[in-house]
């Protein structure tokens, strides 16, 4: 994704993103876990800190 690189998460950041959100359907673990770390390393960098959201595939109803 355009979004996953260290320097546009803090772009999002400083323009006002305080929760990142995770569709788990999309991706693998290992993507996923690059980014986690990625907001965990602004997260210490930050004066605020941004949220994590893993959206998980729920119920269906067909």
């Amino acid at each position: 994704p355009a979004t996953e690189s260290i320097d546009m998460l803090e772009k999002l950041a400083h323009a006002g993103m305080n929760i990142a959100r995770l569709n788990m359907s999309h991706g693998d673990h290992e993507s996923h876990s690059k980014i986690i770390q990625s907001i965990k390393q602004l997260n210490v960098k930050l004066d605020h800190p941004i949220a994590i959201l893993l959206d998980t595939q729920g119920p269906e109803i067909r």
